[in-house]
């Protein structure tokens, strides 16, 4: 039992330093963190653990603009937590596979997913996710045109993450509101989510 509990441990320390290096657009490194999580999970069932790694394989393709290889392993991902009573990391799972279907021209595939992940969020009150992906659907709208759906998910990821207390949600999304704005024309409310912004960094020091 202890050596079962302590390899789980190494594979999750490894984990967490790949996230600390992608953090820290630090990726070679994080490659070379990636490749001994791969190792230690070699034989080694520990679907959580698995899961993460995947996940950070993804993330690692997709830093690097490797779209389809970035979609494979997040897609891996979300088959093993599918069948695992784990809403939080499937919405997390699919909302990445969303993201990368976005990048990949698969519109209605990520919107999908996106709209799935904001079901699972919301059923377990993972706000920040909800947060987050109203934003990602935001910018998908705002891309194709439509300012008023756009809006409408940026209001709500701005809304939410005030909520919660999410500073650096909101004045990422805020930012977003303000260009949506400008781009309809409304001047006014473009500029009031700009003083909204100034008024986060200021108190947060960003």
């Amino acid at each position: 039992a202890t050596k079962l509990s302590n390899k789980k441990m190494m594979v999750d320390t490894l984990n967490n330093l790949a996230r600390y290096y992608l953090r820290t657009s630090q990726l070679d490194k994080m490659k070379e963190i990636i490749n001994k999580t791969t190792k230690a999970l070699d034989g080694f069932n520990y679907p959580a653990g698995k899961v993460a790694a995947l996940s950070k394989i993804g993330t690692w393709y997709f830093a690097q603009n490797q779209f389809k290889d970035a979609l494979k392993y997040y897609q891996q991902s979300a088959n093993i937590v599918e069948v695992t009573d784990d809403p939080k990391g499937l919405a997390a799972a699919i909302s990445n596979r969303g993201l990368t279907l976005k990048q990949l021209g698969e519109i209605s595939k990520a919107l999908e997913d996106y709209h799935r992940a904001i079901e699972l969020s919301r059923s377990i009150q993972d706000y920040k996710q909800e947060a987050v992906t109203y934003g990602n659907i935001g910018v998908i709208h705002q891309q194709q045109g439509d300012l008023d759906q756009a809006l409408d998910c940026y209001i709500k990821a701005v809304e939410i993450a005030n909520s919660i207390g999410s500073k650096q949600i909101q004045t990422y999304y805020l930012g977003n509101l303000s260009t949506a704005y400008q781009a309809k024309g409304q001047r006014k409310e473009a500029i009031k989510a700009q003083q909204e912004l100034l008024h986060i960094s200021e108190i947060t020091g960003n």
